[in-house]
């Protein structure tokens, strides 16, 4: 150990001294090894201690300078002004301060007071909307209320640019559809819910012939067979208006199969007609001939 005091029980370190390299005798940990935490040997150390003093006593002068300056800024004197607005003097730190509080700046900017920063639309404009034709406010002039109504109103501008006339399958009236709507076969929400329901009603039709074995079941709108049929009734030749459809009424249309499902029939267009609720229930599960000649007392049934 040389001249070192070892009465605090010190243990060499592995480790030599980052300055002079010499050894190092720090105390041990609670399992007799050494401590690794000391890097420099007590000479060493105070020699450290001393030069940073020393800079720190070289740098004293500069930051006593920027303390100064920074004590300057944050307690400089303070300004005397005269507010614009309620015409009241007031005290500030700030060179461009104009008005004493945010109030005083809001009010000014409403009344117009503000004439260097007032904008050219502060004040408030009620305006109508392109898309929805609706009355809204707002500061600046603008062509639509909302997003919803913008994305509206760009597709009708790009609907005009690039025009794709279609004709709807339910009302059959030709239109030009939304940009990115290109697929839709209707012209309107409301013939849309048309198409779905004539597409259920096909849906079903087909469900009950399959339910009655019968093997071809084709699907189409029963309403395409009362078009073609002129909605007169096949066999008594009456009118069965539209409005009646799903009704109990006489002259009610109803969908009748030509040869019946359960002789064998099927369930296509060739095979179906148009007949009135009386005949339908009178027909039962003839066929057309059988129930044109019974009807004509020829044949009795």
């Amino acid at each position: 150990m040389g001249d070192v005091d070892n009465s605090e029980g010190l243990v060499l370190s592995p480790l030599a001294c980052k300055s002079c390299g010499g050894e190092l005798w720090v105390k041990p940990k609670l399992d007799g090894k050494p401590s690794l935490a000391k890097k420099h040997c007590d000479s060493c150390r105070k020699e450290l201690q001393r030069e940073c003093q020393r800079k720190y006593e070289k740098n004293r002068p500069r930051r006593l300078e920027r303390y100064s300056k920074r004590r300057e800024k944050y307690h400089r004197r303070k300004i005397r002004k005269h507010c614009p607005c309620c015409l009241t003097y007031f005290d500030t730190k700030r060179k461009r301060t104009t008005y004493c509080s945010k109030a005083c700046a809001g009010n000014a900017q409403w009344a117009g007071k503000r004439k260097a920063d007032q904008p050219k639309y502060s004040k408030v404009q009620f305006l109508l909307c392109k898309a929805c034709g609706n009355v809204f406010s707002n500061r600046r002039s603008k062509l639509v209320c909302s997003t919803k109504c913008a994305t509206v109103y760009y597709r009708r501008i790009q609907v005009a640019e690039n025009a794709k006339s279609m004709r709807c399958c339910i009302c059959d009236i030709e239109y030009s559809p939304l940009y990115g709507y290109d697929n839709n076969k209707t012209c309107s929400d409301q013939c849309k819910k048309e198409l779905k329901r004539r597409n259920k009603r096909a849906a079903r039709a087909v469900r009950k012939a399959r339910m009655r074995a019968c093997g071809d079941a084709a699907s189409f709108d029963p309403y395409k067979v009362f078009n073609r049929d002129d909605w007169k009734c096949q066999a008594c030749g009456c009118d069965t208006p539209h409005w009646l459809r799903g009704t109990l009424d006489d002259n009610a249309p109803e969908l009748d199969h030509i040869v019946p499902l359960s002789r064998g029939g099927e369930h296509s267009l060739d095979n179906t007609q148009c007949l009135c609720r009386v005949c339908n229930i009178l027909k039962s599960n003839n066929t057309q001939e059988e129930y044109i000649q019974w009807n004509q007392g020829l044949v009795g049934v």
